[in-house]
């Protein structure tokens, strides 16, 4: 595996089992939830796609599952918070519809990044306090 994540420029706030990253370059600020936010924080530190199932459900309520952990890369890669691939053998393709259907009542646990708006400086400069 080898994934690492973009560090450089952004803010990252704990909220409960959930982060929020800022990226000061693009002003755009992500929500993690916990399964995202755990992927996040291993990728560094996982050697393999293994270990990151294996440290995935012993955190989660998700079982061991190689496409939970290929979601998370993917949406992670996508909101450009992580770069680089899990090698050769894996499809970085993986549909959220299709593994929440296969997970059933554990769909609400599925990785989610969710881009959120972020002002910028002169977008917050040029609202005029109310009277």
């Amino acid at each position: 595996m080898n994934i690492r994540r973009l560090q450089d420029k952004r803010l990252v706030q704990r909220v409960d089992n959930e982060l929020v990253v800022y990226d000061e370059e693009r002003h755009k600020a992500y929500h993690l939830n916990e399964t995202a936010a755990i992927v996040w924080e291993q990728c560094d530190d996982a050697a393999s796609v293994d270990d990151l199932v294996q440290v995935l459900a012993a955190r989660s309520a998700l079982p061991a599952d190689e496409a939970v952990a290929q979601l998370a890369i993917q949406e992670l890669r996508d909101a450009q918070l992580i770069e680089g691939s899990l090698g050769a053998g894996y499809d970085e393709t993986i549909s959220r519809r299709e593994l929440a259907a296969r997970m059933a009542g554990l769909a609400v646990a599925l990785p989610a990044v969710v881009a959120l708006l972020a002002p910028t400086p002169a977008m917050a400069e040029s609202n005029p306090e109310p009277e």
